[in-house]
């Protein structure tokens, strides 16, 4: 089944940091989700 909003993992999940290739400018997205950015320059 899908996960839901608000559902516990059974186990840790752990997304390791990389790169998104996404600019700067999109990062009002992941702030909207509550997922903290940091912008490194030239990557």
């Amino acid at each position: 089944a899908p996960a839901r909003a608000g559902a516990i993992a059974p186990l840790p999940v752990v997304i390791p940091a990389q790169n998104t290739g996404l600019g700067p400018e999109k990062t009002s997205f992941f702030q909207a989700l509550s997922i903290p950015t940091k912008i490194s320059k030239g990557t």
